[in-house]
């Protein structure tokens, strides 16, 4: 969480990602939104690249491992988010 510019909240038990944009209150989006954002913008900029009125078909990969981040067996959450170009 260090790493993240915006600040992570518990929100009905999931963490979620709370923005500030300017001088507006701040918006909380959960995971879940943030990925249907991007992928959305994704969608929006390859249409555009390609000159097409729409896009029907997409493949989209995502590669993630998390291993050995809790060596006496406790429960612990993690989240991962991977939108890599590379698999």
């Amino acid at each position: 969480m260090k790493l993240v510019p915006h600040k992570i909240v518990n929100k009905d038990g999931k963490p979620c990602i709370e923005v500030k944009i300017k001088d507006a209150k701040p918006k909380v989006f959960s995971p879940e939104k943030v990925n249907a954002t991007i992928l959305i913008k994704i969608k929006e900029n390859v249409r555009h690249s390609l000159g097409r009125k729409s896009i029907k078909d997409a493949i989209v990969t995502v590669v993630a491992i998390a291993y050995g981040f809790d060596s006496k067996g406790g429960k612990k959450n993690i989240l991962v988010f991977d939108l890599s170009g590379g698999t």
